[in-house]
């Protein structure tokens, strides 16, 4: 072929072929990796928040059909049905429900993406760093790893040039072919590999990457923006169902349209960002001139392939990426392969590699260091912009939660109007009308009315009560908001497809942000729209209604006065002073007689109607302007809304201070003075307490009972005198039976930890911590100087289980935690004891393992066993300490691995001490000391006030009583009890005299509608005739003081007397009270007849009521 004729393009060289393939499969590895571990983790995170937002929606709309088979049809006449605020008068259930369904929606929907926002989107960042410090990593070692030259062989025709030839290829050519005729050698060209790859591969996957980067952080925005617009068409969708319910034509095919519209709105807000074509694409750069006049000079100068192969990597991705990113990376090593294997066929490649060079500006760097950036950028733009779509959640929570609140209020003001006013006015209103139809058949008829019950009409305590519940109700709606929260500021995108284009170019930019003090915001913005509103309403009704009230009650009075009275005439006309003594009065016709009292009783009964006219308006109004406070209050809760406002908000905080008047100052004022008067009843308590302490140290007797004076001439105590004792300390049993099973649970009954009910004990605490503390420094030594644990003793119901529970919940792993009780009667036999500790570790899942029968070896280090009540684990007999024996060598043999907890009764203690030093194997012991009596005042409140039940006290309500009476009562029931929690909560219970629980508006709680009680302040009883107790009385209930329960046949082994004796005088003191059946003895003895074979397995116990006056006796005379 002549040198000047044209010629094919070149085929490929075997060479370039094998430089290819290589490139291929590392980079069809380098792709599949990084869209499957990197790019496709961060997806995975996405599409689990789709899936679990489906799941709670769908959720949300089958708990409606599942409710709403049975619906009730509205009824059109009832206010609430017309004003849109019931679904039916009288029957709220479908109403409540959609309530529920949709507070639980928006719960679980703003719990949902906090916790994405918090965990999610941080483990996206790191991902999205480490992909792309991986994929650089990668890149580089895929260049360092290839040769630096490959070598070519042309022949010379391939060297011809051709017109479209540079005069630099053309010389090139030349040079080679002349220089092949010279030398008689093959044409071969040394190709630079690694300087190529590394003029193409870092610069396109950069640029790739950082379109990618773009492509998914627009992806992000679109999707938190699509989840608003599911939000807030889900608000719309409750609001049609509720107003389907209302019109009467609600279906099931409402549901299953308004279910199919949102999951197809979640589906498409998934979905929407990879449809159609992206706008971005590979070639796609950022604002970096440079580099994008590098790009195109490098794609200029090579003729690319015009085919592709799409099956370069085509191998299975463990994720399914969206369409708009998982070709992105693909697509750029693609182009690569193209552009390299292209110069692979240039034999002039080398001469244009060092034009090009010339032609490279520093600008890859730049796009590098954008690309660190990114992920940070990414992170914190996204998080504020995930903090709007919270923000509009937590404001939607708030807005049904306020709904409901002013639901109840109208509620409560509604039956008030209707039940105290209207039914009464209503009610006189017949009864006149009726009484003026009598008139005309008998002129003499007597008035009758029944008398009018206005019950809290005109009681401003109970509106009071009303605006606390209102603002306890909007505490707690505040409760889910932070103190702050950061959003975007100005240039956070408009809604709309629009705004979001336009943010796009931003999107790696430092965005501005608004600091929102959000609680305090919001609550200004209740306050000012909603509770301020609402309080001066409420305030205004008693006031209005009193008036009413007194109208009504006067004209009931003047006509029964008037017409009751034998003196009665309605025959004068003219001035009395015109009145002739001398004259006699005509006597009246009946007609006129009749006109007459009609007239007056019509007049009556008009000032009543005008009333009742009157009352129906304020209700209108009333039940108008509580909506419109809330319609209110929920446009100002809208996100637009309180951005715009967040500026204001000290300006508003201003003005809010400037509303306190002086006389609200004075009224702060009060509350203190009274706290100081208060403090010098609970002081009283302390210094009780500390008068203990000093008597306890130095040997003398115990200040918990009075001495005792002797009175010889009164004889042995009588059986009725004891009945006596034990009625005026023991509770009512028809109280009993009226109070709630949990209100005597709370009061009577064996306590679960709760943490919201502990109170005090800091000091002995803080000793159980430093115990534990050793203990575990012991552990970690692996030495047995700490071994042991703690011993916490006290009277019976002092709270030693109680705090023994609380501590190893306070300091071990809650699966950790082994507890042993003894057999109700207790036992002395070392099996029984081995069985019981066998039993609670065997019960434990985590230490079932093919059935074999674990021990105390089995169980892991740092775990603690709580033993209650000791004193049921030995006796006053022979062998009686066995058991007790045996626990000293667990102490010994397990101590230095595990923690034990023993707890008992102090009298018994001291018993087992004198003959085995039971307390030198414990690190601490620890007494449950009295509370002083404000702490039994915050113990016994707590409880109370977790009912719901309110509380009277002479006549006065719980909420009227003073601080200073509370404190009073209090202080008594800390003399009776002694500072004993268990005593002080069932003295408590004595001393409630009356329970109502009706539907009686004077016996309900205002606030909470569940009940009333009527209570005394606790009064010590006069104990002293238990002085002169029979002996062997005496003996059976020192036995049980020190035993706790025990059995007949129990009870023979540790007082030495005859069976007979023992049942005889077991029955008598049953019967007297003084002992009572344990809970399973009750069972047992339910139904047997009194057998001794049967009454020695019976299990008895003290009284619990009467037991610390005994225990108090025998400590004062030095029994115990």
């Amino acid at each position: 072929m002549k040198e000047g004729t044209a010629v094919n393009k070149p085929t490929d060289k075997e060479e370039v072929t094998n430089a290819v393939s290589y490139l291929k499969e590392r980079f069809r590895k380098l792709a599949v990796q990084y869209n499957n571990e990197y790019l496709g983790e961060t997806c995975r995170l996405d599409l689990h928040l789709a899936e679990r937002l489906t799941d709670y929606t769908t959720r949300c709309y089958d708990e409606l059909e599942r409710n709403l088979k049975n619906k009730e049809v509205p009824d059109p006449t009832s206010y609430f049905t017309q004003t849109g605020y019931a679904i039916h008068a009288g029957k709220t259930k479908n109403r409540k429900l959609i309530a529920r369904v949709k507070s639980d929606y928006l719960y679980n929907s703003r719990k949902l993406f906090l916790d994405f926002q918090e965990t999610s989107l941080h483990m996206q960042r790191d991902v999205l760093k480490e992909g792309h410090e991986w994929i650089f990593r990668e890149i580089s070692k895929i260049i360092e790893d290839s040769p630096d030259f490959i070598k070519v062989n042309y022949d010379k025709e391939e060297l011809i040039g051709t017109p479209g030839d540079k005069v630099s290829a053309k010389l090139f050519k030349f040079r080679k072919r002349t220089w092949a005729r010279l030398t008689r050698r093959p044409i071969i060209v040394k190709i630079p590999f690694k300087e190529l790859l590394t003029f193409h591969l870092p610069g396109k996957l950069r640029i790739a990457l950082y379109t990618l980067l773009k492509s998914y952080g627009k992806s992000g925005f679109r999707r938190i923006s699509g989840y608003q617009a599911v939000f807030a068409y889900m608000k719309q969708s409750f609001n049609e169902v509720e107003e389907s319910l209302i019109r009467g034509d609600f279906s099931h095919e409402l549901l299953e349209k308004e279910k199919g519209k949102v999951l197809e709105l979640i589906k498409r807000t998934l979905l929407e960002p990879s449809n159609g074509k992206s706008k971005s694409s590979v070639g796609e750069v950022p604002k970096l001139q440079s580099t994008a006049e590098l790009a195109n000079a490098a794609e200029d100068s090579v003729e690319v392939e015009g085919s592709q192969p799409r099956d370069l990597f085509d191998e299975v991705i463990e994720y399914d990426l969206p369409a708009n990113l998982k070709t992105v990376i693909e697509d750029a090593l693609t182009k690569t392969i193209a552009l390299v294997k292209a110069d692979l066929n240039r034999p002039d490649i080398n001469g244009l590699l060092s034009r090009r060079k010339q032609m490279q500006l520093n600008t890859g760097e730049k796009l590098r260091k954008k690309i660190a950036e990114v992920p940070d950028l990414w992170y914190r733009n996204q998080t504020l912009f995930l903090s709007g779509a919270l923000l509009d959640l937590m404001l939607q929570t708030a807005q049904v939660q306020l709904g409901a609140v002013v639901q109840k209020v109208m509620s409560k003001v509604q039956d008030n109007f209707d039940n105290n006013v209207l039914d009464n006015l209503d009610l006189e209103h017949k009864q006149l009308g009726e009484f003026a139809a009598l008139i005309k058949d008998d002129p003499f008829a007597e008035f009758k009315s029944t008398r009018s019950d206005w019950g809290y009409a005109r009681d401003k305590v109970f509106y009071k009560e009303i605006n606390e519940k209102l603002l306890a109700d909007v505490k707690e709606t505040l409760s889910i908001f932070p103190e702050t929260i950061e959003i975007m500021g100005e240039s956070r995108p408009a809604r709309g497809k629009k705004g979001l284009d336009q943010f796009e170019g931003r999107q790696f930019e430092k965005t501005d942000s608004v600091s929102i003090s959000l609680n305090r915001l919001v609550n200004y913005l209740i306050l000012t729209h909603l509770s301020e509103p609402i309080r001066l309403l409420l305030s205004g009704i008693p006031l209005k209604l009193e008036k009413t009230i007194t109208i009504a009650e006067d004209v009931t009075r003047l006509i029964s006065f008037s017409l009751n009275n034998p003196d009665r005439d309605f025959t004068g006309s003219g001035s009395v002073a015109k009145a002739d003594a001398s004259e006699k009065p005509a006597t009246p016709r009946k007609e006129d007689l009749q006109k007459s009292i009609i007239d007056f009783v019509n007049e009556g009964d008009l000032r009543i109607q005008k009333e009742l006219a009157k009352v129906r308006d304020q209700k209108k109004v009333a039940l108008t302007e509580l909506p419109e406070a809330l319609k209110k209050t929920v446009a100002s809760l809208e996100p637009d809304q309180i951005i715009s406002s967040a500026g204001n908000l000290k300006e508003y905080i201003k003005k809010t201070k400037k509303r306190t008047s002086l006389l609200d100052r004075f009224r702060s004022i009060k509350p203190g003075l009274r706290n100081k008067i208060a403090k010098i009843w609970y002081r009283r308590s302390e210094s009780l307490l500390a008068a203990r302490k000093l008597s306890l140290s130095s040997g003398k007797l115990s200040i918990s009972a009075a001495m005792w004076k002797a009175d010889e001439e009164d004889g042995e105590l009588r059986l009725d005198e004891l009945l006596t004792i034990i009625e005026g300390v023991s509770p009512d049993l028809q109280v009993l039976d009226k109070l709630p099973f949990y209100y005597r649970q709370l009061f009577l009954g064996k306590q679960n930890v709760d943490r919201a009910f502990w109170t005090g004990r800091g000091t002995i605490l803080l000793e159980a911590r430093k115990a534990i503390h050793r203990f575990r420094q012991s552990l970690a030594r692996q030495d047995s100087l700490s071994t042991g644990g703690l011993l916490i003793l006290g009277e019976q119901n002092a709270g030693k289980t109680y705090l023994s529970q609380y501590i190893a919940g306070k300091y071990f792993n809650k699966r950790k935690i082994y507890q042993v009780n003894p057999p109700d009667a207790g036992s002395i036999d070392i099996n029984v004891f081995g069985k019981s500790i066998q039993k609670v570790i065997n019960d434990r899942d985590d230490l079932k393992v093919g059935g074999k029968v674990r021990s105390l070896k089995d169980v892991g280090k740092d775990s603690v066993f709580i033993f209650n009540d000791i004193e049921l684990w030995w006796e006053r007999s022979k062998d009686g300490l066995v058991v007790i024996e045996q626990i000293l060598k667990v102490i010994n043999e397990y101590g230095g691995r595990l923690f034990f907890i023993f707890n008992g009764n102090i009298h018994s203690f001291r018993y087992i001490n004198r003959l085995t030093n039971f307390s030198d194997s414990f690190q601490k012991m620890l007494e449950c000391e009295p509370f002083s009596a404000e702490e039994i005042k915050d113990i016994v409140l707590f409880r109370h006030k977790s009912t719901g039940i309110k509380y009277r006290l002479n006549n006065t309500r719980e909420d009227d009583i003073s601080g200073w009476r509370q404190a009073r009562l209090f202080s008594k029931h800390f003399n009776y009890s002694k500072g004993n929690v268990g005593v002080a909560l069932n003295a408590w219970i004595s001393n409630i005299h009356t329970v109502s629980l009706s539907d009686k508006a004077a016996d309900l709680s205002v606030s909470k509608g569940t009940g009333l009680v009527k209570i005394k302040e606790a009064k010590i009883p006069n104990l002293d005739r238990l002085r002169y107790m029979n002996p062997d009385w005496l003996l059976i209930i020192i036995q049980f003081i020190l035993h706790k329960r025990m059995t007949v046949a129990k009870l023979k082994r540790v007082s030495h007397l005859p069976v007979e004796t023992v049942i005889a005088q077991v029955n008598l003191l049953r019967r007297a009270g003084v002992i009572v059946y344990s809970s399973p003895g009750r069972i047992q003895a339910q139904d047997i007849e009194d057998e001794p074979e049967v009454l020695e397995e019976i299990v008895y116990e003290l009284n619990q009521f009467l037991r610390p006056h005994l225990v108090n006796d025998l400590v004062e005379r030095g029994v115990l």
